[in-house]
């Protein structure tokens, strides 16, 4: 990767294009943010426990909180659940839905990342699409395991031991401990 004169580097192009570019140094507000529309718990690609992101949110001065994991409402539902102590910030459910958008040249793999905010945890019918996306994430994982296998990899990782949880969706390797 390459750096330009204000740090920034540019990843390796895809397609002719350049695919993303980052910045070396993180971007940090003159004050702390009160609210982040764009967070993950353990039952996606998060490293945390849905009530453990909640309170360390709140410990960071955070008021407004979506709860974002990709394919599922199944950290949303579990701090709504009756009985559950209150939380100190006020919740916005919320879903990341990965999708292939073909005829954008300008996103990166062909890949839409929809952010649903103020979804509502209750709908039925939103569930059961939620299940099909959530089970074709799956099968994807599997496809990939196939394919690292056929060239040698030598990969055996078992999908029911990745996914702990009901309703949890398929996502990159975390740590369960933290």
């Amino acid at each position: 990767m390459a750096a330009d004169p204000n740090g920034a580097t540019s990843a390796p192009r895809f397609r002719d294009r350049a695919a993303r570019v980052m910045t070396a140094r993180p971007v940090v507000p003159e004050y702390p943010s009160r609210v982040d529309l764009h967070t993950h718990s353990c039952r996606s690609d998060g490293v945390l426990e849905p009530r453990a992101l909640v309170d360390a949110a709140a410990a960071a001065g955070i008021r407004v909180l979506a709860l974002a994991d990709h394919d599922t409402l199944a950290g949303v539902r579990e701090l709504f659940r009756e009985g559950t102590p209150e939380l100190p910030l006020d919740l916005l459910p919320a879903v990341e839905i990965n999708s292939i958008a073909a005829g954008i040249e300008s996103l990166w793999e062909g890949e839409l990342h929809i952010l649903g905010l103020g979804v509502d945890p209750a709908d039925e019918a939103f569930e059961a699409a939620l299940e099909r996306q959530r089970q074709s994430r799956s099968i994807r994982f599997g496809m990939m395991l196939a394919r690292l296998r056929d060239l040698g990899m030598p990969v055996d990782v078992g999908a029911a031991a990745l996914v702990t949880e009901p309703g949890s969706s398929l996502g990159r390797p975390r740590s369960h401990g933290s």
